[in-house]
């Protein structure tokens, strides 16, 4: 075990990912608006019948509590903001939900983005909680910052962008791979994206490419009837089409930034960064020019250099002092007048603190002076 520094991004999502960065907020907030009041249309009503039963006394406020609880941990954060409308009483219900709680106070700007994607219906609080609590990539023992939206996975940035449980294609293409697609395509999660790399807007609606062929094998198994040999191969005679389309970007597109919590240190970490893979990789990567489009071509994920693999792996404070006991780039002070933020491509992203060898963040000032 060994102690030295480290840091956390500002904002984990603008920082890594560039969400909505040409979107203006008044514009993303009417997104939402729209999203949250329509997304539950109305059903249409009945043609009243002519003898109407007395009203009934209500039995809800007879429910247990425990009985209470497992209705709203199995409603969407959006319908439990929509019952908060209804009266006083359901309104301290569902306020008095933990985990309702938790997640609005810890994960607010993963929240918004769910809505912004539109996607927010589709999972139920206890499954959007259990991921909140869990640390680790859903595909590798690393911790993972990110959610994966499609399937509401915790996810860490080199899977997400490399692993094919994680390959996603844009709507249209999935429904041209799957005919099953164009009639059963709203019971998949689809990502409505806005804007969510490099400034340049653009909006487009993805699936997870994993849950497509899971719908179509179900679907082929339960028709249970001889099909022709090119109704059988035309998804993989299109394999090739959404592997074209299948870029980092678009994986990018569909993963958000997501704090894990900690319920028994009560506290939500985002991720921290070594800091010597950060300034090992920022003096060793290629120069890119200013204009921040190209910047893409510069990222650490979107290379094999030296330092790559380490400048984007996140931990948790406790796991530190173990990659620093091994990290061949660790930084354990400050130079005499160093900064104390972090940089990538030349801008803050973070200010720099101290993890000892006990895997507790130190004082300060404990990260000033000396060599490294």
């Amino acid at each position: 075990m060994a102690s030295g520094l480290a840091y956390r991004f500002d904002r984990p999502g603008k920082n890594l990912l560039h969400p909505y960065s040409s979107v203006s907020r008044a514009r993303l907030n009417e997104i939402r608006w729209l999203y949250q009041t329509q997304y539950l249309e109305p059903q249409p009503r009945c043609q009243p019948s002519c003898w109407r039963p007395p009203p009934s006394r209500s039995l809800w406020p007879s429910l247990p509590p425990e009985i209470v609880h497992m209705i709203f941990l199995r409603l969407d954060m959006t319908t439990l903001g929509t019952l908060r409308l209804l009266n006083s009483m359901i309104r301290r219900q569902v306020d008095s939900l933990y985990e309702y709680r938790m997640l609005r106070a810890h994960a607010a700007e993963t929240l918004k983005i769910l809505d912004i994607a539109q996607c927010t219906h589709f999972f139920p609080v206890h499954q959007l909680y259990r991921e909140f609590c869990h640390p680790r990539c859903r595909t590798c023992p690393d911790f993972g910052p990110f959610l994966y939206i499609p399937t509401l996975s915790r996810v860490c940035l080199q899977c997400v962008l490399r692993h094919d449980r994680y390959r996603v294609a844009a709507l249209d293409v999935g429904s041209a791979c799957y005919p099953v697609l164009r009639r059963d395509r709203w019971d998949l999660p689809i990502v409505c994206f806005l804007d969510l790399l490099e400034g340049q807007y653009t909006s487009e609606m993805l699936i997870d490419v994993t849950h497509a062929q899971l719908m179509y094998q179900q679907q082929q198994q339960q028709q249970q009837q001889p099909q022709s040999a090119s109704s059988r191969e035309e998804p993989a005679a299109q394999e090739w089409v959404y592997r074209l389309q299948d870029t980092f970007q678009r994986r990018l597109r569909s993963t958000v930034a997501f704090p894990c919590w900690d319920p028994h240190a009560r506290i939500a970490e985002p991720g921290v960064y070594c800091y010597g893979c950060t300034k090992f990789w920022e003096i060793s990567r290629g120069k890119s020019r200013r204009n921040p489009g190209n910047r893409q071509e510069h990222y650490a994920w979107n290379t094999t250099s030296p330092g790559s693999k380490g400048v984007d792996r996140a931990f948790r404070v406790p796991d530190l002092p173990q990659h620093f006991a091994t990290c061949p780039h660790v930084v354990r002070k400050l130079r005499k007048g160093e900064d104390h933020t972090a940089l990538r491509f030349g801008e803050s992203v973070g200010r720099i603190i101290r993890v000892d060898a006990g895997g507790e963040r130190g004082a300060g000032r404990s990260a000033r002076g000396g060599k490294k």
